[in-house]
């Protein structure tokens, strides 16, 4: 084995070796990457490893290894792999100006999975993410629009959330340049939804971020307003599910001066 090949696997299968080795140099093979993430071969863990690594080279593993872990959120309990996963947002977080509109729609649609399965360390990456992407150059795109609006709330910072709130009343759609002309339109019945998502998400990051604990009721009221149509799209039931362990990581996230830290990319 190659040396590479034997920092990313210790165990004493033969056959799983070789096809590691394979995985390094000019003779990467595509069929021993097909049979090497075959998860009946390895733990999600060893995947995301050998994706995270693969990925460095090669942008065609991007989508497989965000893809493995929404598969396998608690995944992200392990501590590697949350910092493979964590250094591939940062990485679309400063490449976001390089990206077309419907790449950025991806990346926040599986930013707004985790935090709906609870995950709360990624949540400042969403703003960050629409606010490097700069000027949205499809401006009839009324789903990018949405989310640019939604987005506001996860601008918080602990101390501006009555701006946030006022923000999400108005008409005006919050973009990444400010107000654009294109973005001051009377809001659609969608961008209520995703606005009364947002507002429920405030909630439980005031309360976390003062410490108090949280009228679980009031959030799912605050979710139960939004009309079926849009439940789905918005994960309203998961959200609803996982608001302990949302309110619990956001709680430790804030302790920990997480907010600062994301900020400062």
């Amino acid at each position: 084995m190659s040396t590479e090949s034997e920092n990313l696997y210790t165990k004493n299968d033969q056959l799983i070796a070789q096809i590691y080795d394979n995985l390094s140099g000019e003779n990467k093979s595509e069929e021993a990457i097909s049979l090497l993430l075959n998860p009946n071969h390895i733990s999600p863990t060893e995947q995301v490893k050998i994706l995270g690594l693969l990925g460095e080279k090669d942008e065609r593993f991007h989508s497989l290894l965000i893809k493995t872990v929404l598969n396998n959120i608690n995944i992200l309990d392990n501590n590697e792999s949350f910092k493979i996963i964590n250094n591939h947002f940062i990485q679309l977080v400063n490449q976001a100006y390089l990206l077309d509109d419907n790449a950025i729609i991806k990346i926040c649609q599986d930013l707004f999975y985790l935090i709906s399965q609870g995950v709360a360390a990624f949540y400042p990456y969403i703003w960050i993410l629409l606010k490097n992407h700069g000027h949205i150059t499809t401006y009839t795109d009324k789903k990018l629009r949405t989310i640019n609006h939604y987005a506001v709330v996860f601008s918080f910072d602990g101390y501006n959330a009555k701006s946030i709130r006022e923000i999400l009343k108005s008409n005006c759609i919050l973009c990444s340049e400010q107000a654009l002309s294109a973005f001051k339109t009377v809001k659609t019945k969608k961008e209520q939804a995703y606005s009364q998502c947002a507002k429920a998400l405030l909630y439980i990051m005031v309360q976390a971020f003062k410490k108090q604990q949280p009228d679980y009721d009031k959030f799912d009221e605050y979710l139960s307003d939004i009309p079926n149509k849009y439940c789905e799209e918005l994960r309203c039931d998961s959200l609803s599910r996982n608001s302990e362990r949302l309110y619990a990581n956001l709680y430790s996230f804030f302790e920990n001066g997480g907010h600062k830290q994301v900020y400062g990319l």
